[in-house]
């Protein structure tokens, strides 16, 4: 699925996305590689921050309920070794207390399923020219 060009925010980012849903997981990577991103998969939460910890990833997709532990926690994990990549949450309940408890941990934005394209990719941009511009470089 192509949404349009390339997007210039694309350009040499990594993006690792966190869902144990491997359909849903597999759709946005082959959305975001249409937009030029450069993506991985992790269906777990350990997984995540192991990959996190072999690999810099420029940002990271992640789903609040994952089979080994919450998304929310590997946000926390994600501190230490991803601090200034962008975070966004992505969550199938529509639970205020889910999106107040995931901004606490410093996600830059929350998003419940199912969700517009679009806007996440929006969000991806946005967030990133943001790091950019505050760190000087890629996240």
């Amino acid at each position: 699925m192509k949404l349009g060009s390339s997007r210039a925010s694309a350009s040499n980012m990594r993006v690792l996305i966190v869902d144990d849903d491997q359909n849903l997981a597999g759709a946005m990577r082959r959305v975001l590689e249409g937009e030029g991103y450069a993506v991985d998969l992790a269906f777990s939460g350990r997984a995540a921050i192991e990959k996190s910890k072999k690999a810099k990833f420029d940002a990271y997709l992640i789903d609040v309920r994952l089979p080994d532990m919450s998304g929310i926690e590997v946000l926390k994990a994600l501190r230490a070794t991803a601090e200034r990549a962008v975070k966004i949450v992505i969550s199938g309940y529509r639970m205020e207390s889910d999106a107040l408890d995931v901004l606490n941990e410093q996600a830059d934005a929350y998003f419940s399923k199912p969700f517009d394209v679009k806007e996440l990719l929006d969000a991806l941009d946005t967030f990133t020219e943001l790091r950019r511009t505050r760190y000087g470089g890629p996240a």
